[in-house]
């Protein structure tokens, strides 16, 4: 049953959401072009939300390497990938933010290593769910950053 605090912290990928969202509707009343110049942080929004359904379902029932945990692990590969290069390189923010990102990026990979490592030994233990469930907060933080 331990699993299911990880479809809880599956839901904080909705944290950078309301961000987006609140963006969106703060900008788009100024300007009817918001979306079309907004495009990659709108592939990230979706990409994010994909995220969301599929981690959450995945840890509804978390059957190792099935084929929602496959489509899980690619997606948030995908979205690692770009959520760091928007973040980075392309996203106009100051310094101090993209070494925040950077922190929190390190914290996050830290994290999933150990999660992977306590996986390997014992699917679902007490020390898996509790770093993927930190690892999970820490990306929603990470992501949050290209919103705001």
């Amino acid at each position: 049953m331990n699993h299911f605090y990880l479809v809880i912290s599956s839901l904080f990928f909705n944290f950078p959401l309301l961000f987006f969202f609140s963006k969106v509707e703060r900008y788009s009343r100024l300007s009817k072009d918001f979306l079309q110049k907004n495009k990659m942080e709108c592939i990230l929004a979706g990409l994010l939300f994909l995220n969301l359904i599929l981690s959450s379902f995945f840890w509804i029932n978390p059957i190792p390497y099935n084929g929602i945990h496959i489509l899980d692990g690619i997606f948030g590969k995908i979205s690692l990938l770009l959520f760091s290069i928007y973040i980075l390189f392309h996203k106009k923010i100051g310094i101090t933010r993209k070494i925040v990102f950077l922190c929190i990026l390190g914290l996050g990979l830290f994290l999933f290593y150990y999660s992977n490592k306590y996986s390997r030994e014992d699917w679902c233990c007490d020390e898996h769910v509790f770093y993927h469930f930190i690892f999970h907060v820490m990306i929603a933080s990470g992501c949050s950053l290209s919103f705001i």
